[in-house]
């Protein structure tokens, strides 16, 4: 006995009913897992400089306790940030960029007695680190210092170097690190200091009861930074 042939009308009515819910199916999904990966890649070169990258030391320059306390996510500026540290350095006349006399011989001659240097706002320089020679003293940690400049990323640097990657703003240079969190432990020590200054009434000086800081920061093989703790006198705050 032959089979008697399915009815199209109630395979397309079978096929209706599921299509639906697969194309839904994946409408819902293809969203969600994009967004799961762009949240996921947000972390991952942090996470990849924080395996591999070695620690560098840098100092800051000097700041009020008050005002970084003041700040949630407080910004600061790196000795190794001022072009007046760098324009010394092998490599630096090589760097795009222009200068600036702001001061003339006071003998009316054209020769320059101050000559500011700027760089091309929004290059990409390297600075080459060299590790603080000798052992530190307890608690009292050694910050690398600036040896060279290049444009291109240097290759083949001795052991105790490493290049890290900046940009120029034109009159400063920009490393990716100046901005971190106040741990509740380091912000209560910040508090302290600041709340240590001597009233405006007294006798003794109204400066602020200004610190430096020593920021500790890992850096890849390509120059990326990023900050993993902070030196604060002789106490250490990892981030």
């Amino acid at each position: 006995m032959m089979n008697e042939p399915r009815d199209r009308n109630s395979e397309s009515a079978i096929g209706n009913l599921f299509a639906p819910k697969s194309v839904c199916a994946w409408r819902f999904w293809i969203p969600m897992l994009f967004q799961a990966l762009l949240i996921l890649s947000v972390p991952l070169p942090a996470i990849y400089i924080h395996r591999t990258g070695r620690v560098v030391r840098l100092a800051t320059e000097p700041m009020d306790p008050a005002q970084m306390v003041a700040a949630r996510s407080p910004t600061v500026s790196y000795q190794i940030s001022h072009l007046e540290m760098l324009d010394r350095l092998p490599g630096w006349e090589r760097l795009p960029g222009t200068s600036l006399c702001t001061q003339r011989s006071s003998s009316g001659s054209r020769e320059c007695e101050n000559e500011v240097q700027f760089l091309s706002a929004g290059i990409g320089v390297y600075v080459i680190l060299q590790a603080a020679e000798g052992e530190p003293e307890p608690g009292s940690p050694k910050v690398w210092e600036p040896v060279g400049l290049s444009r291109d990323r240097p290759t083949n640097l001795p052991p105790d170097q490493i290049a890290i990657a900046a940009r120029s703003t034109g009159t400063s240079l920009k490393y990716g690190v100046e901005r971190f969190y106040l741990s509740p432990p380091l912000r209560q020590h910040l508090s302290e200091l600041a709340r240590s200054v001597p009233p405006p009434e007294t006798e003794e000086s109204e400066e602020p009861n200004l610190q430096e800081l020593v920021v500790e920061v890992k850096v890849d093989e390509k120059g990326n930074a990023l900050p993993v703790g902070v030196w604060l006198g002789d106490r250490y705050y990892p981030f």
